[in-house]
């Protein structure tokens, strides 16, 4: 049996840069290809990408917010709260006069009237009338202080002087005067 006669391919007239393009396109599909394969779905959420607008409505961010600050305002409070003690404690622990008040100091610090005033000036309008009991005691303190380092009172230097040779014995002078003078004569 003959085979059916197979038609001449003619060959065409075009460059052959043609085909190389043909070729350049092809490369570039492949590398395509793994980019239009649809992803494994995975549980993890994806990402949004920054590029997204933000689809929230002012009008709707505006009630967001309400409802997030009213949920958080709690929390806020007792971080202000513990703030107050720290600082109310430090204070205390320089100034330890004031330890008696650290209960009214907080509780000054904690109401909204007095937030913004510094702990130092609560204390001293919180121990108003005792501030000058309590300047009248480190008065004493410091000069019970004072009284210990003190001296004698006479800053003369004392001299110390040998012996009184005016009234040593004729033979102690004898001897010392030939100690000074060196045994000469």
């Amino acid at each position: 049996m003959e085979e059916p006669s197979k038609p001449v391919e003619e060959k065409s007239t075009e460059t052959p840069e043609t085909p190389s393009v043909e070729v350049k396109e092809e490369k570039e599909e492949k590398p395509l290809e793994p980019e239009t394969r649809t992803p494994e779905p995975s549980t993890e959420p994806k990402p949004e990408s920054k590029e997204e607008p933000e689809e929230v409505v002012p009008e709707d961010e505006e009630t967001i917010t309400k409802v997030v600050q009213k949920q958080l305002s709690p929390f806020q409070k007792k971080i202000e709260e513990q703030t107050n003690i720290i600082e109310a404690t430090n204070f205390i622990a320089s100034k330890p006069e004031f330890a008696k008040y650290k209960d009214v100091i907080i509780k000054h610090m904690n109401h909204s009237a007095y937030k913004n005033i510094p702990v130092d000036r609560i204390a001293k309008m919180v121990a108003g009338d005792d501030l000058m009991k309590i300047g009248a005691e480190k008065e004493r303190e410091a000069q019970k202080k004072v009284a210990e380092t003190k001296g004698g009172g006479n800053t003369a230097r004392q001299t110390q002087t040998g012996k009184d040779w005016h009234s040593a014995s004729k033979e102690e002078y004898q001897a010392q005067r030939e100690a000074v003078l060196g045994h000469q004569g």
